[in-house]
């Protein structure tokens, strides 16, 4: 996907700052302390001042450490722009988009990290960090392809940097789970010569999760060789135990595979208040077993479709997302400890989150091979080949259990009644 062009006329970024300004020319007051009782601004023993969080770029803050200086407000940068000063404009913005993270503003930092990055194009970490909050900090996953796309920004923006190949490799295989997306990413930021060794590793990670097993142990092959060449015999070591571990379970899985295990997989479910789904059953896989549980929009992809921007997918679409652990051959998405129960399903907690807007909800069960822990894959392997049985679908190559239900926002809403059993 390519990144937006910067077609945006200077102008039009005069409204924007004076918006930011207006809703937000408190927030470095805020965030300075003051003494209890007196109200006076407090300083350290430097003359800098004190602030209730440290803000990214102190440099800005603390031009002269003899004197007691202070950013000013935000509405007296406007005019920065206008005076072709977008480098320290862009980096006041990332003062500012700190201070909303630390403030729990999470919605303010996307436009403002987009800004950032039109102001001054080579502002890395700005990619960085701020694909990272999309990702991770939001803890809401329907940012994170908008993460991914950030830092696709960022490359087309800095061809050269393979840091930002490295992230974006990172957040496909850790957030994303597109493992053959990763390694093609992983590849070209090793080829520019990515460091330290292990960031290079992460290759060799990424092919065994997709499933090219014979990618990943040669992977591993050439880090060996490039370690002992450069006298790393530390790493060295690594990438040959890594290897070697890569092989056996690659012999070992094979020979499982020749007696499949008839997989048995049952589940019920119900709505016992508003806004809550519980589903729990048993299964015949190892201990640990993730069972992956989504509850989305009916249509979910076609919606994304249809409408790309993020901002109406936040307001309007739901997506929960999440793994349950099989247990004594059991799994549940709630459980109770003496007379608390918590519920992870629970679409209440976060009405924003999961904003139920349509009249449908695919809930979708997923037991995946690729993303399972070790001791589960010694059985299932990496492709499924160790599983059988009428419940195994192969869906992309891999073969796996995935059931589906669908169940309507009046049951949600404990409007009518729900609940069944598979």
């Amino acid at each position: 996907m390519q990144p937006p062009k910067k077609t945006w006329p200077w102008l039009l970024i005069i409204p924007l700052l004076l918006s930011i300004s207006l809703v937000d020319s408190s927030m470095y007051h805020q965030n300075i302390q003051r003494d209890a009782k007196t109200g006076e601004q407090l300083y350290d023993s430097n003359g800098r001042p004190k602030y209730h969080f440290r803000p990214m770029n102190t440099m800005i803050l603390h031009q002269h450490g003899d004197a007691k200086w202070s950013l000013p407000s935000f509405n007296n940068l406007i005019p920065a722009v206008l005076f072709g000063f977008k480098s320290a404009l862009a980096d006041i913005l990332w003062v500012k988009a700190d201070g909303y993270f630390h403030s729990g503003y999470y919605e303010r930092i996307m436009p403002v990290c987009h800004l950032i990055t039109w102001l001054d194009p080579k502002f890395l970490e700005v990619y960085i960090i701020g694909a990272w909050h999309m990702a991770y900090n939001f803890l809401d996953r329907r940012y994170i392809p908008a993460g991914v796309e950030f830092l696709e920004k960022g490359i087309h923006n800095n061809p050269e940097e393979a840091e930002l190949r490295f992230e974006q490799a990172h957040t496909l295989f850790d957030k994303q789970i597109d493992f053959d997306r990763a390694a093609q990413r992983h590849r070209e930021a090793n080829a520019m010569g990515i460091q330290p060794p292990g960031k290079r590793h992460e290759l060799a990670h990424a092919l065994e999760a997709a499933g090219r097993i014979d990618e990943a142990i040669a992977a591993w092959e050439k880090f060996i060789e490039e370690e002992q060449a450069a006298g790393n015999w530390q790493m060295a070591h690594v990438s040959q135990h890594n290897r070697d571990l890569t092989i056996w379970r690659q012999v070992a899985r094979a020979e499982q595979a020749k007696n499949p295990i008839p997989v048995e997989f049952t589940y019920n479910w119900q709505i016992p208040k508003k806004r809550v789904l519980r589903i729990e059953g048993t299964s015949n896989l190892p201990e640990l077993t993730k069972i992956n549980v989504q509850v989305r929009d009916k249509n979910y992809d076609q919606l994304i479709k249809e409408h790309p921007q993020i901002l109406w997918q936040v307001a309007n679409l739901t997506l929960f997302w999440d793994n349950m652990t099989l247990k004594d051959g059991r799994w549940s998405t709630w459980f109770k400890s003496g007379k608390l129960i918590t519920d992870r399903v629970d679409l209440g907690s976060e009405p924003a989150k999961y904003p139920l807007r349509s009249e449908e909800y695919e809930v979708i069960l997923t037991i995946n091979p690729r993303v399972q822990p070790i001791p589960v894959q010694d059985v299932t392997g990496w492709h499924g080949e160790g599983i059988t049985g009428p419940l195994v679908k192969t869906i992309d190559g891999v073969r796996m259990i995935r059931e589906v239900f669908t169940i309507r926002r009046d049951q949600l809403l404990k409007e009518t009644p729900a609940g069944q059993a598979q």
